[in-house]
């Protein structure tokens, strides 16, 4: 199994990076017997949040990109999300799931939030997407996930203070970061992240925000 995956992501050793755990998850199962075709690995955090497997994983189960799990069953993607991957190139950890866009909005609606044209528009473009880095100083993993789930564990009453404290609307988008920052989509474009230490503004746009993100440049002063 170990010549399945690329050659940049093994040891000197031919073992795979200790951060792998699920390819040797999936080997010890196909060593017990199991059929790959019906493996289904999820990945948690520390904290226990679902944490999608990165490329290099997925290569460790026959038919799992082909299952379109990670988001990449060979449909056409978006230019938004081609010009996304092109910028994340490189970066340690970047996982594109699939989105039903029609679920997603009535989650929203069903939640109190409403589904504007640059919600919709977002989450066709860049629905449950998670962007993981570490931080050369600290080793602390940094990542950055965008999920409805994650979005509608925020409590609405504090989007709603968010808003009014910029002084436009605002929609919950995911979390970010080992403190579970919310992660804000405001009305005018802006990427927010907010939490009980106040909010910082990321970027305008998801992409600028995003490269902000993993370069770690953007503005840390909070608000």
């Amino acid at each position: 199994m170990t010549d399945a995956l690329p050659a940049k992501s093994q040891l000197e050793s031919g073992r795979p990076p200790g951060v792998c755990a699920e390819a040797r998850m999936c080997t010890n199962a196909i060593n017990d017997g199991a059929d790959p075709k019906n493996l289904d690995i999820v990945t948690v955090n520390q904290k226990g949040k679902r944490f999608k497997m990165c490329p290099n994983c997925a290569t460790w189960v026959p038919g799992f990109v082909r299952r379109g799990h990670d988001g990449m069953s060979g449909e056409t993607e978006r230019p938004e999300r081609e010009a996304l991957k092109a910028l994340l190139a490189g970066v340690e950890r970047v996982e594109f799931g699939e989105v039903d866009v029609e679920a997603a909005c009535a989650a929203y609606t069903e939640a109190g939030y409403e589904v504007t044209g640059t919600l919709r528009e977002f989450l066709e473009n860049y629905g449950e997407i998670a962007v993981g880095w570490t931080a050369p100083d600290t080793g602390e993993e940094l990542v950055l996930a965008i999920s409805v789930e994650e979005a509608m564990e925020v409590y609405p009453p504090n989007v709603r203070s968010y808003s009014r404290r910029l002084g436009m609307q605002a929609v919950p988008i995911g979390i970010a970061m080992e403190t579970e920052e919310n992660v804000l989509l405001v009305e005018n474009g802006d990427i927010v992240f907010a939490g009980d230490a106040g909010m910082q503004r990321v970027g305008n746009g998801f992409e600028a925000a995003v490269k902000a993100f993993v370069s770690s440049t953007w503005d840390k002063t909070f608000f």
